[in-house]
């Protein structure tokens, strides 16, 4: 029995409070986490995002399927942040540092700017 019919016949849920949302392609999950950050993050914050963005990049190192067709490769997305600030690029200084310096320390507010940047990035021709 699935998870949701489980919680149901215990009488945690009922039935129509509940969605299951699955999406494993990059950008599908930065849609669901910019919408509901608490479901994957535990804070809203651009620290929380990157530390989840980095397992997610380990996984998907094995995995080739992360881009619906067309869609542009995350990685690069990186260096647009970066190459918008004057903070290098590499392990020392990752890209929500950049953000973070930008917005003067506010995590919530670095976060909101990795989501306008990243409208921008995926709007740009390759």
């Amino acid at each position: 029995m699935e998870l949701v019919g489980l919680l149901v016949n215990w009488g945690l849920i009922k039935k129509d409070q509940m969605q299951i949302t699955y999406a494993r392609k990059i950008y599908e999950m930065l849609d669901i986490i910019h919408k509901r950050p608490t479901l994957f993050l535990n804070s809203k914050s651009i620290s929380a995002l990157e530390n989840f963005l980095s397992g997610y990049c380990i996984w998907a190192l094995d995995n080739n399927e992360i881009y619906n067709p067309g869609e542009r490769e995350f990685n690069d997305f990186k260096y647009m942040v970066m190459n918008s600030t004057d903070i290098s690029s590499g392990i020392e200084f990752p890209f929500s540092r950049a953000l973070l310096k930008e917005c003067k320390g506010d995590e919530a507010l670095a976060f909101e700017r990795f989501f306008e940047y990243l409208e921008i990035y995926k709007s740009e021709k390759v």
